[in-house]
């Protein structure tokens, strides 16, 4: 049958059972202290005695406290020596079953002695059907070791309040906000980890463009040192065309000088007439020298030609040596530098060769030890 708890009927018609159903629709259908006063609290008074401050709780619906300032307190039985118990402290409610007045009181229920002690039995009713009559909770456990009471501790939980609530959604929401600010600064340090990745691939670029600037570099240190080595056959070969002209004003020199003596000969050979002998003949021939000087005795055309020819062959060992450092600083191993070297010392032995025929000349006329 419905029923309007909150309207007016005429009548009483509200019941304990109405609004227990209410407040375990709302709080729950457990056992619950609220946030009033000093939360029902237990503490040791002795080792006999217990005491139970105020506050309010629900215990399956049903409201039950102890007054502002008030207190229960509870006798705890001695414990025993060399030996532990645990008691509990527990809210009970009880209905009588022939006025169906309904009761709350805190109450003890006495564990039993052990080495090892557990929790004791409690009576576990059913209020929110209505057919119960009595129905337990435990508050707090009561720890005797020996004689003493060495722990109390609370069992039952503590519920917020409705505004509590609220302000504990506000804060979620706000962490809520917290957590999209961190994802947002997550997302950002991504951001940044991705551009960290991207400057580093650019570094890496950077690093590789360095790399083949160096390599450039060494590149073009290796094309300046091939221009210089390309200098060096340069100078080379121009100490080549130095050499050749050399050869060349050598050997126009020698023609030069041979025509000329040979036309002094002629001409002081004619000189003698039809009266000379073969050897007046070899004696005047003797006294002009290879250039065409005619000198005053034999002797003196032998003596001053060698000098004059040693002179010229340490001018011309002094041209070549100072040709052929030219050409050593170079690479040595230059063909044109070989070749040029090979054509002084072409021309040095041709030198060689015509003083040699000089002297073998003079051997073989046995002029080599005539004076003036």
């Amino acid at each position: 049958m419905v029923e309007l708890v909150t309207g007016t009927a005429g009548k009483n018609h509200v019941s304990s059972a109405d609004f227990g159903s209410y407040n375990a629709g709302i709080i729950g259908e457990g056992a619950y202290i609220l946030p009033r006063g000093k939360r029902l609290s237990c503490e040791k008074v002795s080792d006999n005695l217990v005491k139970v401050n105020d506050g309010d709780m629900v215990f399956k619906g049903r409201h039950i406290r102890i007054e502002p300032e008030d207190y229960e307190e509870l006798t705890i039985e001695n414990g025993a020596s060399g030996t532990k118990r645990h008691d509990l402290i527990c809210i009970r409610v009880e209905k009588n079953e022939d006025t169906q007045i309904e009761t709350a009181s805190f109450v003890v229920v006495k564990g039993e002695f052990a080495d090892s002690p557990v929790d004791p039995e409690y009576t576990k009713g059913t209020i929110l059907e209505n057919d119960y009559l009595v129905d337990e909770y435990p508050i707090c456990r009561v720890v005797l070791n020996g004689l003493q009471i060495k722990s109390v501790t609370m069992l039952i939980s503590e519920i917020s309040s409705i505004s509590k609530l609220l302000e504990h959604m506000r804060n979620l929401d706000d962490r809520k906000a917290d957590k999209a600010s961190t994802n947002n600064a997550i997302n950002e340090l991504e951001d940044k980890k991705a551009n960290a990745t991207e400057t580093n691939a650019a570094i890496s670029e950077l690093i590789n463009s360095v790399s083949s600037l160096t390599v450039s570099k060494a590149e073009q240190t290796a094309v300046e040192a091939l221009s210089a080595s390309v200098n060096e056959l340069s100078e080379s070969k121009a100490t080549q065309v130095e050499l050749d002209a050399l050869e060349d004003t050598v050997k126009g020199k020698a023609e030069q000088t041979e025509l000329k003596a040979l036309s002094d000969r002629v001409d002081n050979l004619a000189s003698l007439g039809e009266d000379a002998t073969e050897g007046n003949l070899e004696l005047l021939d003797i006294r002009t020298g290879a250039d065409g000087t005619v000198y005053s005795s034999a002797g003196e055309a032998v003596r001053t030609q060698f000098k004059n020819m040693d002179a010229k062959l340490d001018e011309v060992d002094k041209q070549i040596e100072n040709l052929t450092e030219t050409a050593t600083t170079t690479d040595t191993t230059l063909n044109g530098s070989k070749a040029s070297i090979a054509k002084i010392n072409a021309v040095r032995g041709k030198s060689e060769q015509k003083s040699f025929t000089g002297k073998q000349l003079l051997n073989a006329s046995g002029l080599n030890e005539i004076t003036d």
